[in-house]
């Protein structure tokens, strides 16, 4: 999957010629004991992982959160959301700043 740095709204959502390639990151399900787990690999800069947590329908259809908690403070920091939807990948963070956390 390609991922574009466009130079307004408009141009990323006609995918013009102000588009220009950013990254490519591929994406798989790996199935380990019973548990589904989406594998990632980022091109740019040779880095990999795993998201876990996932709701998982197909290759092209997945759901995973990721939580941001702190065990020893008893602390919420936020989430992210990485979802692909009939083919196409999004990404939400919600993360809380540490100075409004600690305030």
């Amino acid at each position: 999957m390609d991922f574009y740095v466009c130079k307004n709204l408009k141009s990323a959502i006609s995918c013009d010629k102000n588009c220009i390639i950013n990254d490519y990151v591929k994406f798989s399900i790996v199935k380990k004991d019973e548990i589904s787990t989406i594998s990632f690999v980022k091109k740019r800069n040779n880095s990999s992982g795993f998201l876990k947590n996932c709701k998982i329908e197909n290759v092209n259809n997945w759901l995973c959160q990721e939580l941001d908690l702190n065990f020893k403070t008893n602390s919420f920091n936020g989430y992210k959301i990485f979802q692909m939807v009939n083919g196409i990948f999004s990404f939400q963070s919600n993360l809380f700043s540490k100075s409004i956390v600690d305030n």
